[in-house]
């Protein structure tokens, strides 16, 4: 476990040039690593999944987690992909992104459209954005990106 989310957001900071290299927003990384895990407290960071990374076969690993489906909430065990160490699973969460079909569609032009593309075909929880918006503005994530001329925060 980490003993704050300072110290959580510090351990993902080596991580940062891998998700900058695949052209993606480090403070989105880590503040779908925070809300996904719950600041490191899930069982998941042992399987260095730290993005909610489901899976169809192994290896995976099962856990406790809800989804939302047509507006119904539903709670029970789902299986996640597992990684040897971080630095995969880091580079499986560029690839989800930058490789899957379902995320083509993902605006890069700015923090805000990303997050709010991303988060439709990410996550069946309809507040997911907000969430990472909300986190990244409470610990000043945004700091961690090196956003395109053409992004006008």
């Amino acid at each position: 476990a980490f003993a704050s989310p300072e110290s959580f957001i510090t351990s993902l900071e080596p991580y940062l040039p891998i998700v900058q290299q695949a052209g993606l927003y480090p403070s989105v990384f880590i503040a779908q690593s925070a809300l996904e895990t719950g600041w490191g407290r899930s069982d998941a960071v042992q399987y260095h999944n730290y993005w909610g990374i489901k899976c169809r076969a192994a290896p995976g690993f099962s856990k406790q987690t809800w989804e939302i489906y047509d507006g119904q909430y539903w709670q029970g065990k789902l299986l996640f992909q597992g990684y040897p160490d971080l630095v995969a699973g880091v580079q499986a969460y560029c690839n989800k992104i930058n490789f899957q079909r379902e995320y083509q569609g993902v605006n890069r032009s700015n923090r805000y459209g990303f997050i709010d593309t991303l988060a439709r075909v990410w996550a069946t929880d309809p507040d997911y954005a907000w969430k990472l918006q909300s986190i990244i503005q409470m610990w000043g994530l945004e700091r961690y990106d090196k956003e395109m001329a053409s992004d006008g925060q």
